[in-house]
């Protein structure tokens, strides 16, 4: 550095008229440039390999990226098939629930009807009362009626005299 300042002229132009300097065309010698080469070219060669080797670690990440997002995917179709088939049961289910409700409602409107159709306790009441009057407990049957009938008639007849025997067709007359 100190030869190329301004004031130093003179001894770069010794240099230069010697064959030293920075344009020079003196030539190394073959063994440094050998040597030079050498490392030059293991220099470059181990830069190579540190990228190649640099490289496989990338594309190895990427693969692996690449399955874990396959993976990933294939896991979120599965879930969300999963998902589906859920919400397709619970859209079964609810119908299914519907559907029975319906059922349930027309079932009491029936009843509702149905009940609306029968005796109030007031209707029961007035019912009571004409039995109280009527107490049918004390009504006879066709039977015991023909049997009174018969009854009565074989009694006056007694009391005329005459046999019940002894009348034709008085017998089916009293059957009838």
């Amino acid at each position: 550095m100190a030869d190329s300042l301004p004031f130093m002229q003179g001894q770069d132009a010794a240099k230069k008229a010697s064959g030293g300097g920075m344009f020079s065309s003196s030539k190394p010698k073959p063994a440094d440039a050998q040597a030079d080469a050498s490392k030059n070219i293991t220099s470059l060669t181990n830069s190579i390999n540190d990228l190649n080797r640099r490289l496989r670690v990338l594309e190895e990440r990427y693969n692996n990226l690449q399955k874990k997002t396959q993976i990933t995917e294939e896991n979120m179709l599965s879930s969300f098939k999963k998902a589906n088939s859920t919400i397709a049961t619970f859209h079964d289910d609810i119908n299914d629930f519907k559907k029975k409700i319906k059922i349930n409602d027309e079932r009491t409107e029936l009843i509702i009807k149905e009940l609306k159709l029968t005796a109030k306790k007031e209707d029961f009441l007035v019912l009571n009362r004409y039995l109280e009057l009527w107490d049918p407990v004390k009504f006879v049957t066709q039977n015991e009626i023909d049997k009174i009938v018969d009854q009565k008639i074989a009694s006056r007849l007694a009391g005329l005299g005459v046999e019940s025997d002894k009348v034709p067709g008085l017998d089916d007359k009293i059957e009838k």
